[in-house]
């Protein structure tokens, strides 16, 4: 049985949940800054899905993208808490 360090693992789960993010080509750099000040401004962004090279056009508020942006982070936060905090393995 292979053994892996929590470093290895962490970076595994981080690669997977890129890969399983239904939304890869969202550009969330500018989500706290420039949404705050018109959060019930339509915005329409092209979003790419994993696993294709097509690409669609999404709208939303900007309060719902900055929402959405929260909802990554926290949802990537608990994955990176999960993994450095569980358990080892039976016989480890």
């Amino acid at each position: 049985m292979v053994k892996l360090s929590t470093g290895a693992l962490l970076f595994i789960f981080s690669i997977l949940l890129q890969a399983c993010s239904p939304l890869t080509g969202v550009d969330t750099s500018k989500f706290d800054k420039d949404y705050v000040h018109n959060p019930d401004e339509m915005t329409c962004k092209k979003v790419t899905k994993t696993g294709t090279r097509l690409s669609s056009e999404m709208c939303k508020t900007n309060k719902q993208w900055a929402q959405q942006a929260r909802d990554a982070n926290e949802a990537t936060s608990a994955i990176q808490r999960e993994a450095t905090q569980g358990s080892s393995p039976p016989g480890g």
